[in-house]
């Protein structure tokens, strides 16, 4: 685990720091819902949801698999064109010109089983973000979260358009944000301090448990209505301590109003989608809640766009039966308003999965669910 972060961490400091501003973003996004905006409320796919809608587990008719999903988050092409221009820190002094550079970085990992009403996610999420504020006075952030964890989801139906779900999680979450002041700079740049002694200091570990609920209308037929409401981590999800100084923070709770709209064709599915995100959390500007998307689905090819926070995403994907690959290129908004402290970011993602339906054929799940079925 030390590995992970120390790798994390430099890969951070090589590429930049950031103004200290306010990010708004959510939990275990993928990336092909960021290629269309980060809406993926309304048609996760089987895999996404126990940790994404559990209603939907009331539309699963078969054993789903997903024996892996890899999303990597990684800095903007702009940010690194940036830092290749830099002239190496010569202490805290030399670090003006590395103000005003948002930068993040992640890993996620997960593998799902789910079938009629319910479904199981085990997944480890790492995420790093570091920002270099008061150029008077220096002053270094750096915050760290890594959790692992599992989810068990469930499902209820009330007709054939109006199904319900939960989701019982238990998450053990480290790190937490440490702040260098101008000595703690000078003597990381110069070699004092080595990245294993700053990391030791976001060493707190804690455990909690959370609640998701989630709401579901969804018109009958291939090409169908969707209407979604999902509360992820209800009251918040906290954690207790078993190590450390202090409790890791914790997970705010997320109200989202889904949207969406599926029409089915011959070699050909669209998808269009809303979503109004973090509806109780007070203090942002609308602006930065909103996301909206398109998808095109080929038989091999999904072509994606958006809206997020007001900037235009863009993505696709790459179905070869059991295995997908996916890019996104997005902008997330660090600052108060959308526009005034914008980050781009590219994520990349691996997933292998497939199910197992009643006669027992093995069946390749896409998100546009077209089957190609292998019989014995």
């Amino acid at each position: 685990m030390l590995s992970i972060r120390i790798v994390l961490f430099s890969f951070i400091f090589i590429f930049g720091f950031v103004n200290q501003a306010k990010a708004l973003s959510s939990y275990q996004v993928p990336a092909w819902s960021l290629g269309m905006g980060g809406v993926h409320m309304p048609f996760p796919r089987d895999g996404d949801i126990p940790t994404s809608n559990a209603a939907f587990l009331s539309h699963v008719n078969e054993i789903s698999f997903e024996l892996l999903n890899l999303e990597i988050k990684t800095p903007g092409l702009d940010d690194i064109t940036k830092f290749q221009e830099l002239p190496n820190a010569n202490g805290a002094e030399g670090l003006s010109s590395l103000y005003g550079r948002p930068i993040q970085t992640g890993l996620d990992a997960r593998l799902s089983i789910l079938g009629p009403r319910i479904g199981f996610s085990g997944y480890t999420n790492t995420y790093l973000k570091s920002y270099l504020s008061n150029p008077l006075v220096p002053e270094w952030y750096i915050h760290y979260l890594s959790d692992y964890g599992l989810t068990v989801a469930f499902s209820t139906v009330f007709s054939d358009t109006l199904s319900a779900g939960i989701g019982l999680k238990r998450v053990t979450r480290s790190g937490g944000e440490v702040v260098l002041d101008t000595q703690g700079i000078n003597d990381y740049v110069s070699g004092v301090t080595s990245t294993a002694d700053i990391l030791e200091l976001l060493d707190d570990v804690g455990i909690g448990y959370g609640i998701d609920v989630s709401f579901l209308y969804k018109s009958p037929g291939d090409s169908s209505s969707i209407a979604t409401v999902v509360w992820k981590d209800v009251g918040t999800t906290s954690f207790q301590k078993t190590s450390g100084d202090q409790n890791p923070p914790s997970i705010k709770d997320n109200l989202t109003l889904g949207l969406g709209y599926i029409v089915k064709g011959p070699g050909l599915d669209i998808k269009t989608g809303f979503e109004y995100r973090h509806i109780l959390t007070s203090g942002e500007q609308i602006g930065k809640k909103l996301h909206a998307g398109i998808e095109v689905s080929l038989p091999l090819v999904d072509l994606r766009a958006g809206l997020s926070q007001g900037y235009s995403t863009f993505g696709a994907g790459l179905d070869l039966w059991i295995m997908r690959l996916e890019v996104a290129k997005f902008t997330e908004e660090f600052g108060v308003y959308p526009g005034q402290t914008p980050e781009e970011s590219f994520q990349l993602s691996l997933t292998m999965d497939f199910s197992v339906d009643a006669d027992f054929s093995m069946t390749s799940k896409s998100g546009k669910r077209r089957k190609l079925k292998q019989r014995r």
